[in-house]
């Protein structure tokens, strides 16, 4: 058989050219991908921090305000407290250290065990209005940054009184049609749309919000529990911050509630709703109690400290915390 050369590829000049448009024409079109998907990603964070899910990239979490209930001659009062204390706060205006004896919703200092705020849920002081915050009224972090979701008649105070309109002040009321406060969260997880997989909610799926609660002091443990059941990473506005608001300019006493309204009533009500809840997990999902059994611990003995201070009105604050902080009442 004849041993044949091999043939020695040819290319032209014009396939040369060919081959070379081809190349760059392929490194035009990886790039536009890139730059498609770096858009879609870009779309997608920008969103996520609008809608409250990129908490890192916006460093503020989303503040949620529940207003006292009940007869209006009893709640109107402590409502306007509480309006007063957001529109102090959106507004960079909110002093954020007050003197210790100037606080009955402080159950020690430090508190000397489980207590809300404390181990089952931080306390969290909201930002002030600086001369850089004014040169930069467009920085993340700034108070006119902090977005509210209000629940109840502290909504309509907020913005017939304050001026206060969305979409920085949202009324849940009006959003979801004044539903339970056990289902409100569940609709703040629908809201965020933060997707945490089938099934209901549960403090092993959290989400990427983390909630602010803001109320009357006596009404948190039970609402800590409640958002922390959702699945929410919760804290509380600094209790000694309450102290600062002038309660009395508004008609209530010193523990925030009006004269037609008995503080140790409403502490009693609080306790009867914790229980109620809990009492309805431990039949429905007793895993998920387990997982709560911290923040068990620290609401009632939270609720033991609201209860005796309630009977201890009459002494200054210092006096009253230090009596119910006392063994025989913790």
């Amino acid at each position: 058989m004849a041993y044949r050369t091999p043939r020695t590829l040819v290319i032209s000049e014009e396939d040369r050219s060919w081959r070379l448009a081809a190349l760059v024409i392929c490194c035009c079109l990886s790039w536009v991908g890139v730059g498609a998907s770096l858009a879609v990603l870009s779309r997608y964070a920008t969103e996520s921090e609008v809608t409250g899910q990129n908490s890192k990239k916006s460093e503020l979490p989303l503040i949620v305000v529940f207003s006292n209930e009940g007869a209006p001659d009893a709640t109107v009062p402590t409502n306007n407290g509480l309006a007063w204390l957001m529109n102090s706060m959106l507004k960079g205006r909110l002093v954020r250290t007050v003197p210790e004896q100037g606080s009955r919703f402080v159950p020690g200092v430090p508190p000397p065990g489980p207590f809300i705020p404390g181990e089952a849920a931080d306390s969290w002081l909201p930002p002030t209005t600086t001369n850089k915050d004014k040169a930069h009224p467009d920085k993340k972090t700034g108070p006119n940054n902090l977005r509210v979701l209000v629940r109840g008649q502290v909504a309509t105070i907020l913005r017939q009184q304050y001026g206060f309109k969305p979409p920085q002040v949202r009324d849940m009321d009006q959003l979801w049609q004044s539903v339970p406060e056990a289902d409100a969260f569940l609709q703040i997880r629908n809201h965020l749309k933060d997707v945490s997989g089938p099934g209901r909610p549960s403090p092993n799926t959290p989400t990427a919000q983390k909630l602010i609660l803001v109320s009357h002091p006596h009404r948190l443990p039970y609402l800590v529990l409640l958002a922390r059941a959702a699945g929410f990473v919760v804290a509380v506005l600094d209790p000694v911050l309450y102290s600062v608001v002038p309660w009395s300019t508004f008609g209530c006493g010193p523990l925030g509630y009006a004269s037609a309204a008995d503080p140790h009533s409403a502490v009693h009500r609080e306790d009867n709703r914790f229980r109620v809840y809990v009492d309805q997990l431990r039949s429905s999902d007793p895993d998920q109690l387990k997982v709560l059994e911290p923040l068990l611990r620290a609401a009632n003995a939270t609720l033991r400290f609201y209860k005796c201070t309630t009977h201890n009105q009459d002494v200054s604050p210092t006096t009253a915390s230090r009596q119910c902080m006392e063994p025989e009442h913790r």
